[in-house]
């Protein structure tokens, strides 16, 4: 969902899928390619052209686990250390996400990955000043085996270094 209300705004995706007006629903796939347009605005309609799209395109999975808690489940299973990263409240999470897995290139699958929000709380717990940043913890125990500072790309000097020292305390 885009709001288009403000004059101007993403002037990109309105020409990519030519809207003349408001409201437009445009379904698209994984790639963004325009599949289908919404024609019934009844529930009825919505639920059938929902549907539609869901079993067309279930969806890609991704290296997030649903929370901090089901991450440090899945980490005990796997026996891998959890990364926990936390981003600040208004990142660009789709340039974040892109950044971030490309800086950790075949280490993702090392590790057991869950997002966060970077609060205040959560920050001091983990004696951070700042987010985004990632935070290791051995799935076992929950105690922090490392941790750095990103930037908002998902990237870090460090990065590597607190990575690979993790996965040899795991």
């Amino acid at each position: 969902m885009v709001d288009l209300t403000e004059r101007g705004a993403h002037s990109d995706l309105v020409e990519r899928y030519g809207v003349r007006g408001i409201p437009r629903v445009v379904y698209t796939d994984p790639d963004g390619i325009a599949v289908k347009e919404m024609t019934n605005r009844d529930v009825k309609s919505i639920m059938k052209d929902l549907v539609a799209m869901i079993s067309r395109f279930p969806g890609k999975k991704t290296i997030w686990e649903n929370s901090l808690t089901s991450a440090l489940a899945e980490g005990k299973k796997k026996t891998k250390p959890v990364g926990l990263v936390l981003v600040v409240e208004d990142a660009d999470l789709g340039g974040f996400d892109r950044g971030f897995t490309q800086a950790l290139g075949l280490r993702k699958s090392k590790f057991v990955w869950a997002l966060d929000v970077a609060e205040k709380e959560t920050l001091k717990k983990y004696e951070l000043e700042k987010g985004p940043a990632v935070v290791v913890l051995n799935a076992e125990t929950g105690e922090v085996v490392g941790k750095t500072v990103l930037d908002e790309n998902g990237k870090s000097e460090d990065l590597d270094n607190v990575l690979d020292e993790a996965t040899e305390k795991k």
